[in-house]
């Protein structure tokens, strides 16, 4: 259900593209603050992850916190903005991103050091640890 409703967005968000661009280039500008759907390609992975976006007045591209863990974000300890009462991350040189943004496909490909991200933790079972067995008075994994 969620993938018909990235699709639906998509194709919505494309045909507001086209209006706008027929209108000429001078209301081609993005309102800072307005909400877009955007891929997002995080450190070069070929999947891209779809997400609702925003832009500061600058035009630096904001986040939403919500979103900070399905991609395994820390929250920057600045940069942060609330838009409509809803927090939002700003992706800055200072946080050594590094953002490349196609505004004619609402495409992104940042670039973040592993600093960034949630650290990564595996439980194991029984059956995935290593078994060590003797054999002849020798210890041998596995």
């Amino acid at each position: 259900m969620r993938l018909r409703s990235c699709i639906a967005a998509i194709l919505l968000l494309s045909a507001g593209t086209h209006a706008l661009a027929a209108q000429g280039p001078e209301s081609s500008a993005a309102e800072p603050f307005a909400e877009a759907i955007a891929g997002l390609h995080i450190n070069q992975q070929p999947a891209a992850t779809t997400l609702v976006v925003r832009r500061d007045v600058d035009g630096t591209l904001l986040l939403r916190a919500a979103d900070l863990p399905d991609l395994r974000l820390k929250a920057p300890s600045r940069g942060v903005r609330l838009v409509n009462g809803e927090r939002y991350y700003r992706l800055v040189p200072e946080m050594d991103a590094v953002v490349a943004f196609d505004e004619s496909t609402m495409t992104g490909h940042v670039t973040l050091p592993a600093k960034a991200f949630l650290p990564t933790q595996r439980a194991t079972t029984a059956a995935d640890a290593p078994r060590a067995t003797r054999t002849g008075g020798r210890l041998h994994q596995l």
